[in-house]
């Protein structure tokens, strides 16, 4: 029977503890990674996606602001790097 927290795998009880879930709760993130991030409930696959694009968004946002604020040798060093990146 499952004794997690319901975020990851349904209870039989249907009880979902008021952990945040994967992403923001320890135990929910470590029963996700033992199930190689598969899940059945909608709103936890959901939920990952979200945290991953704000993820994303939030580095996005500190590269442009790197670029921004570094000194011209600097800048072109990162600009090469992203192009070779994306080549």
């Amino acid at each position: 029977m499952n004794t997690g927290h319901g975020h990851v795998r349904p209870r039989a009880d249907g009880v979902k503890a008021r952990c945040g879930g994967p992403g923001i709760c320890d135990e929910c993130s470590m029963e996700l990674a033992q199930t190689d991030g598969q899940t059945s409930n909608p709103e936890v696959a959901i939920g990952l996606l979200m945290n991953k694009c704000d993820f994303l968004e939030s580095r996005i946002a500190t590269i442009f602001e790197a670029i921004k604020h570094g000194d011209e040798k600097h800048q072109a060093w990162l600009k090469q790097k992203i192009e070779e990146h994306f080549k």
